[in-house]
């Protein structure tokens, strides 16, 4: 009896540290920082032509996401008075946008699944060491084994980069304008909705028309 209750409790802590390490290790939320750095010799807002309405948009994915439908940027350059056209003969200037992603560690990330791969070491350890006898010994033999492993396992974070330019036909205006998006603690499927989001803040330094 005593060695079916000791089974007990360790299958109880066993289930309980895999419950543990799921909530550590889990999507954190659905929150992102953005930067926007300056081209060294850029201008802070976007800028075309004075007489540019008509554009031709052009998007460069490099991306895993398929970042290829922007609503909420179409909607933004509509209300400024800008409109689409399909062919460079029709338009008074271009707007090339480009997306491109980048990878960085994640210490969260990373301290999760740390601290994850300890509790699930220690709950297995315990349960075998308790088969031999020594369930003590098999918990920090399984703990230690399970840290490392939590700690070298893969813990990125994708960063998406946004480059938008324009370049007016008429009188040869540029602009450029960046941002970094963060994306650690967004869903895969919220992506395109925070890119987009950002693209239609970018346009709003466009001059109205």
């Amino acid at each position: 009896m005593i060695t079916m209750a000791r089974t007990c409790r360790l299958l109880a802590a066993f289930v309980a540290a895999i419950f543990l390490s799921g909530c550590v290790a889990g999507p954190a939320g659905n929150y992102y920082s953005v930067n926007e750095p300056d081209y060294p010799a850029g201008p802070s807002l976007l800028a075309v032509g004075q007489m540019d309405r008509t554009f031709v948009l052009r998007i460069d994915d490099r991306t895993p996401f398929g970042l290829w439908h922007l609503p909420m940027s179409r909607s933004t350059l509509y209300q400024k008075g800008y409109d689409l056209v399909g062919r460079d003969r029709e338009a008074d200037f271009e707007l090339d946008v480009s997306f491109f992603a980048t990878a960085r560690d994640n210490p969260e990330q990373r301290a999760g699944n740390t601290l994850g791969g300890a509790l699930l070491g220690a709950a297995t350890g315990a349960l075998i060491g308790g088969a031999l006898g020594s369930p003590a010994r098999g918990a920090a033999i399984g703990a230690g084994s399970g840290a490392f492993l939590g700690l070298v396992a893969p813990a990125g974070a994708t960063v998406v980069q946004i480059d938008i330019r324009t370049r007016s036909f008429r009188d040869g205006t540029t602009s450029y304008k960046t941002a970094l998006i963060d994306l650690a603690h967004v869903p895969q499927y919220d992506v395109q909705r925070v890119v987009d989001m950002q693209v239609s803040r970018l346009l709003e330094t466009l001059p109205s028309k």
